[in-house]
C-alpha cells in the first residue's frame, strides 16, 4: 500500500496531469456545509439515482437493472466533502463516502437520516467533529474526467487510515523517495509530522490498484453524533493563503425519555 511510487503531497496531486491513485498525508480541519452530506443511491448498486417523470428512482449506471426498471425507493449513502490541509501546508477538498465514514462512526447514512427526520431536522448536517483536527493517510483518485478534464480540485477518497505507524511509514518512505531524486534537497520531518520540502516534483502514479486500507478508531454512537448544541454562532478560521472556512455549529438533539 505504501509503495514508494504512489506517495504524493497535496501540492503534487493538484499539479498532477496523470489519472491514477495516490497516497497522501493530510489533516481534516473542516466540513463543507454548502453541499449535501449524502446522495440517493440505487438499491441494486451504489451508483447515484435520479427521479424520472413517473416518480421512480432511475440508476445512472447504464448496465444496472435499476437504469431500466427504476425503483420506488433510494438508499441514502454518505458523500461528505471535507476540507484538508496536507503535510506541505497545501489545502484541498476530499470527498469521503459510505464505506469509510461508517467504518469510523459505525452509523450508516440511512440510519443517520432516519434519526434526523424523526427529530424534524432532515435538512441539518450531522456532527462530523470526530474527524476534525485528525490526521489520516488517504488514498485518493485523480479522475480523468472530473479532475483532469473538468479541472475539479475535489478528490474522491478510496480509502483512509489513522494508524500512527502508517503515518510514520508514509513520512519515512516519502522522504526516502524524494531524497533519491536528482537535484532534490529534503529536510527532516518536523515534530508536527509535516514534511519540509525544498521543491515539488512531478507526480507519479500507482501502477496497480492496492487493497483498501481502513483502520477504524473508536466508534461513535448515533446519539453522540446527534448531540445538540444551542450555539448558533459560526466559527471562522483562516487556513493557508487566504483560504477561509466557515463552520456552522449545528447538530441534532435526540429526545430523552
Amino acid at each position: 500500500m505504501l509503495s514508494g511510487d504512489n506517495l504524493s503531497t497535496i501540492t503534487e496531486i493538484k499539479k498532477c496531469q496523470k489519472a491514477g491513485r495516490y497516497v497522501t498525508l493530510a489533516t481534516i480541519y473542516d466540513v463543507d456545509l454548502t453541499v449535501k452530506w449524502y446522495y440517493d443511491s440505487c438499491k441494486h448498486c451504489t451508483s447515484k439515482v435520479v427521479k424520472n417523470d413517473s416518480g421512480r428512482w432511475v440508476c445512472k449506471k447504464e448496465k444496472c437493472i435499476g437504469s431500466t426498471e427504476g425503483s420506488e425507493i433510494s438508499i441514502p449513502r454518505y458523500q461528505v466533502k471535507f476540507r484538508v490541509i496536507g503535510a506541505d501546508n497545501e489545502v484541498s477538498e476530499f470527498v469521503i463516502f459510505e464505506t469509510q465514514i461508517t467504518s469510523f462512526i459505525n452509523v450508516s447514512a440511512a440510519d443517520m437520516l432516519a434519526a434526523l427526520e424523526e427529530n424534524g431536522r432532515k435538512d441539518d448536517m450531522p456532527d462530523f467533529d470526530i474527524f476534525i483536527d485528525k490526521q489520516f493517510i488517504f488514498k485518493v483518485e485523480i479522475h480523468p474526467k472530473y479532475n483532469l478534464e473538468q479541472k475539479s480540485k475535489s478528490y474522491k477518497v478510496l480509502s483512509m487510515s489513522d494508524d500512527q505507524d502508517m503515518v510514520d511509514r508514509w513520512n519515512a518512505k516519502y522522504l526516502a523517495l524524494k531524497e533519491s531524486e536528482v537535484g532534490s534537497v529534503y529536510h527532516d520531518v518536523k515534530p508536527n509530522g509535516k514534511v519540509a520540502l525544498a521543491e515539488n516534483k512531478a507526480c507519479v502514479s500507482e501502477t496497480e490498484p492496492s487493497d483498501s486500507f481502513i483502520t477504524p478508531p473508536l466508534k461513535r454512537s448515533l446519539s453522540k453524533m446527534l448531540d445538540a448544541t444551542n450555539d448558533d454562532d459560526c466559527e471562522v478560521r483562516i487556513i493557508g493563503d487566504g483560504f477561509s472556512a466557515t463552520k456552522k455549529l449545528l447538530s441534532v438533539k435526540m429526545e430523552k425519555e
